[in-house]
């Protein structure tokens, strides 16, 4: 059994390119296999709350990407539990988290790896995955990123971002605060300070100075948010049309991170009834059950009161469609783009299986006898 501690994954994650994070995003939240054998499959998480933390148990399994080898083991499978610590128990390394990974062919434990940070950089992986196909592909390449939160989630994101979209000039950080003794600021004042010079304007904004955060948003080609707050971040008056928005955060029924005005105009390319919004996500089911902000506009879609319709598009019905004719491009152009994502499971399986790959390829981690 090996295990991987905290420096082991770094190491590792070290390693790991755009174009690595973006295969696995695709492997992981796009597997297509014949209904005989299954699909990225998981149970529903269990949410278990306690007085200092909400820990989240995730079993998950991944089919192999090769027919000949999914027949003689049938994927991989393991399971992570993350905690997510009340507001005043939070660290700034990420959030505490161990994936146990099972061996292929006997069941047993085959690996222990510290999940804190593989967390962020999976998520980070889906935002860019979705990005790629949310963008507008007639609009100028992104120049103004936009983001809420300063934890590791939206530092892994920035450092990636800017990697991938070597036009993104300015960026902005929002959170609710900007206190220099705060650990997560400190550590976000560094990320901005180390980014690549074609980053030309950086700026880290307090949450309550609501006039500058709309002037950034009403500029802004992606905006991100990993929060968890209860209350919408920005108005969707102050969003402009082709933007893309990544939301990672609210990640319970009572969380929400916009409003359900700024969900029913947004529209996903090739698959947009002109008489209802839709948005993506990364599981319907998942989504549909935490999601707080959706959760609150399906209500209203759902209520038959009202003429606003919401539609769910899961990713993988996205990646593997067709593009879509001319006139339905033209008529989404002017929409918002948004991505909901409340994990699954088989991300989880697939990047903690690449960690250990690589890891056993450098030589890193403990083997113990089990």
């Amino acid at each position: 059994m090996l295990i991987l501690s905290h420096d082991h994954v770094e190491a590792v994650l070290a390693t790991l390119t755009t174009d690595d994070l973006l295969s696995l995003a695709r492997r992981s939240l796009c597997t297509n296999v014949p209904p005989s054998t299954g699909d990225a499959t998981e149970p529903a998480r269990l949410v278990r709350p306690s007085v200092s933390y909400t820990a989240l148990f995730m079993p998950g399994w991944l089919p192999e990407e090769s027919q000949e080898v999914r027949s003689e083991n049938g994927g991989s499978m393991g399971i992570k539990v993350v905690c997510v610590p009340s507001a005043s128990n939070k660290k700034a390394n990420g959030l505490p988290a161990t994936t146990l990974l099972l061996d292929k062919t006997t069941g047993a434990v085959d690996a222990v790896v510290n999940a804190g940070a593989l967390t962020a950089v999976r998520n980070t992986a889906g935002s860019l995955f979705a990005t790629s196909l949310l963008l507008p592909k007639s609009r100028p390449a992104p120049k103004s990123l936009v983001l809420f939160g300063a934890g590791l989630q939206i530092r892994i994101h920035i450092q990636h971002f800017v990697k991938a979209y070597p036009t993104i000039s300015t960026v902005y950080v929002v959170n609710r605060t900007t206190d220099g003794d705060s650990r997560n600021v400190q550590d976000m004042k560094t990320v901005l300070q180390g980014l690549p010079r074609t980053v030309k304007h950086t700026e880290l904004l307090k949450l309550g100075d609501s006039h500058r955060v709309a002037e950034t948003t009403r500029n802004a080609d992606i905006i991100i948010a990993a929060t968890s707050s209860e209350v919408p971040l920005f108005q969707s008056n102050d969003v402009r049309g082709g933007a893309v928005i990544i939301l990672i955060g609210a990640y319970k029924p009572t969380m929400r991170e916009v409003s359900p005005e700024l969900l029913f105009r947004s529209k996903v390319p090739g698959h947009s009834d002109p008489t209802m919004a839709s948005i993506l996500v990364d599981t319907q089911e998942g989504v549909r059950s935490e999601a707080g902000d959706v959760i609150d506009a399906l209500q209203i879609s759902d209520s038959g009161s009202s003429d606003k319709k919401l539609h769910l598009v899961e990713i993988r019905a996205l990646a593997n469609s067709d593009p879509a004719d001319e006139a339905c491009k033209l008529a989404e152009e002017h929409s918002l783009r948004v991505y909901k994502s409340v994990g699954v499971a088989a991300q989880d399986i697939a990047i903690s299986e690449s960690v250990v790959r690589k890891a056993r390829q450098m030589g890193l981690g403990q083997d113990v006898a089990f």
